[in-house]
């Protein structure tokens, strides 16, 4: 190797070496520098390496350095995200719910190596791994990328969409009718769960919405209507979320609520796929679940015309009467 092609390949592992393992909180000082190259073949010593980081910058490459006591720190900054950033960025993919636990598990690990190996470690220390329920559907990449170009595009989604039976076990929405044709509005995150807003003209708001992680075999269809266009262009999704999605304040309750076989993917979808759903025969169930009693969840409650009942407690069969009474009174 000739001494010009040496000196090009030195500057370029000194370069790679800074970039991948060191930042403002992990520098590397002169000799470990030293040493990490030697590891590779490449013999540098102190005066040189001093150099080759002066020419590495002249040439615009920025290298930061710092001395501390009788030791030389270097580091480079090419991080695009904080440790903050990075951590804010892990703990929502921890919550996601639309995400299984080996989709989560892959964007976990890419996204703590964008700061490097030290962050990485640091990162994957930090997070606190709490959603433990995760079901997501592997599919969910590919599913976002078809809305995504539905959304740009202007175009019909056609899909299956299956939901979870008492068992938990995936089974189609509607058997008689196993794919669906929707025009999409919106795309928008809500409690930890992903949902797709779309035009429909046969209800009352305009608008249908299901769960991605609930779609599978999707396809792209032919162009949305001109009436569905025209929606989408003036939907207000910060009106929709305030309106329809915030869950307000209230107190937590246990209840026990009571309903039909096909009322089950409506309790899943408020209360979590991990509720415990109890048969009490061929077409009807009971569920205890954890709710905030408050106008939000009331507003739920009535929504399906008394297909899911309150079976206790008895403080809570109260409060829903005397609910009922000030709205009748108002």
């Amino acid at each position: 190797m000739t001494k010009d092609n040496h000196q090009k390949i030195r500057l370029l592992r000194i370069y790679e070496i800074l970039r991948n393992e060191s930042g403002p909180e992990h520098p590397i000082k002169t000799s470990d520098m030293t040493a990490k190259l030697a590891e590779l073949g490449i013999k540098c010593d102190r005066r040189t390496f001093a150099r080759d980081v002066d020419l590495l910058n002249s040439e615009g490459f920025e290298i930061f350095k710092e001395k501390n006591g009788h030791d030389m720190y270097y580091w480079v900054d090419d991080s695009r995200f904080s440790d903050s950033e990075l951590s804010i960025l892990l703990t929502q993919l921890q919550a996601s719910k639309y995400l299984s636990k080996k989709k989560t598990a892959v964007l976990t690990e890419k996204v703590a190596n964008i700061g490097g190996i030290h962050r990485a470690e640091m990162l994957s220390e930090q997070v606190v791994r709490f959603n433990n329920n995760k079901r997501g559907n592997e599919q969910v990449y590919y599913i976002i990328d078809f809305i995504n170009t539905a959304l740009r595009e202007g175009r019909i989604l056609s899909f299956e969409y299956r939901v979870p039976d008492e068992n938990h076990n995936l089974v189609l929405h509607n058997p008689d009718k196993p794919r669906h044709t929707v025009e999409p509005v919106k795309a928008i995150i809500a409690d930890e769960n992903f949902y797709l807003i779309c035009y429909d003209s046969s209800k009352p708001d305009l608008i249908c919405t299901y769960r991605i992680d609930r779609m599978y075999q999707v396809n792209l269809e032919g162009a949305m209507s001109r009436k569905a266009k025209n929606f989408a262009a003036k939907f207000d999704i910060a009106k929709y979320h305030d309106q329809v999605v915030r869950m307000f304040g209230g107190e937590l309750m246990k209840v026990t609520l009571e309903f039909s076989k096909k009322m089950i993917p409506a309790i899943y979808d408020e209360f979590g796929d991990e509720t415990e759903i109890t048969k009490i025969d061929d077409n009807n169930f009971i569920a205890e679940v954890d709710a905030q009693i408050s106008p939000t969840f009331w507003g739920w409650l009535f929504t399906f015309q008394g297909q899911i009942k309150i079976a206790g407690p008895e403080e809570v069969q109260t409060l829903k009467t005397q609910y009922l009474a000030y709205l009748v009174f108002d």
